[in-house]
């Protein structure tokens, strides 16, 4: 999905077990897909600056 624009990777974090995880966060925030006679067609929404900003409030994040 990174190769595709739909994520972005956020960084690394240690998991309760002491893994370290790559955190990855989404770039969108609607995907449409729309099969007909004349092929697929493909719609997508944009994840606002706001909406990121926001919810690296929500989780606690600089």
């Amino acid at each position: 999905m990174a190769p595709a624009g739909l994520l972005t990777c956020a960084g690394q974090r240690l998991s309760e077990a002491g893994r370290q995880t790559t955190v990855y966060r989404r770039t969108v925030d609607e995907l449409e897909v729309e099969f007909s006679l004349e092929g697929p067609t493909c719609s997508r929404e944009r994840r606002s600056e706001a909406r990121v900003r926001l919810q690296d409030r929500l989780e606690g994040e600089p």
